[in-house]
């Protein structure tokens, strides 16, 4: 009864289908122009330019997940999802996110482990996904820089994108709808169509669709963006501190 009285709620806020949207656009677009538009720019400066590949990356990710959750952050103030910020303020829901984020971590550990077992029967060289690789290296060449942006800028504008943004706005049509498009959409983000090694590619697919849908049932659930981020960051965090023990064992 909890959650029907919520969700009534949430309903009668009259958030449209177009305002979701535009919390995907500048979740998504706004990041690849950031990244473009700092790209150049920083590449510019002597000493960057002079740096690894994987420094590169790191800074412009961490300059361009900056100016999105900035960017994304205003317009939830001004374009009326104030509400939205305010469940922030909510601990219980950041405490039961917490819970959530620790059954995310073991749900794709253990839809990892199917994966790598279907792998060995049909013959495949399952490695980590190219976004994996990418993730791992810039850790080992900027940790504090790769470590904020993976625990706080990513988590808040990717819950903004796609569980305020797609799944949101979705949900008004048709929830299970919006729970695959969600799911396969946050799945493919992390998909490099360019791999040379397909087989792995789709074989990781799973365990990134698993946290799509599992992170839409959080915030749809306690009805609490907060919640979702929450679960984010913490998935976030365990595997970057067991990545930088690994690093400095």
């Amino acid at each position: 009864m909890e959650n029907t009285n919520q969700s009534n709620i949430e309903n009668q806020k009259g958030h449209s289908f177009l305002s979701h949207l535009i919390c995907y656009l500048i979740s998504y677009a706004g990041l690849l122009f950031f990244y473009i538009f700092f790209g150049v720019i920083l590449l510019k400066i002597p000493s960057i330019a002079e740096m690894s590949e994987a420094c590169q990356n790191t800074i412009i990710s961490f300059v361009s997940y900056g100016f999105t959750a900035i960017s994304v952050f205003i317009y939830l103030w001004f374009g009326g999802f104030r509400d939205v910020i305010m469940q922030y303020k909510k601990i219980t829901k950041i405490l039961f996110g917490v819970m959530y984020g620790i059954v995310l971590l073991v749900g794709t550990m253990f839809i990892g482990a199917i994966c790598n077992y279907i792998a060995i029967l049909l013959n495949i060289d399952l490695t980590i996904s190219d976004n994996e690789a990418a993730i791992r290296e810039s850790f080992k060449s900027l940790p504090v820089l790769m470590t904020v942006t993976s625990v706080l800028f990513a988590p808040f504008t990717e819950e903004v994108g796609y569980r305020l943004g797609i799944f949101g706005g979705i949900k008004q049509f048709n929830r299970p709808l919006a729970y695959i498009a969600t799911a396969v959409i946050f799945g493919l983000i992390h998909f490099n169509f360019n791999s040379t090694n397909m087989g792995s590619e789709l074989l990781n697919l799973p365990s990134y669709m698993f946290a799509g849908a599992w992170l839409c049932f959080v915030y749809d659930h306690e009805q609490s963006l907060a919640a979702s981020t929450a679960a984010h960051l913490t998935n976030n965090l365990i595997v970057t501190i067991v990545q930088l023990a690994q690093y400095n064992g």
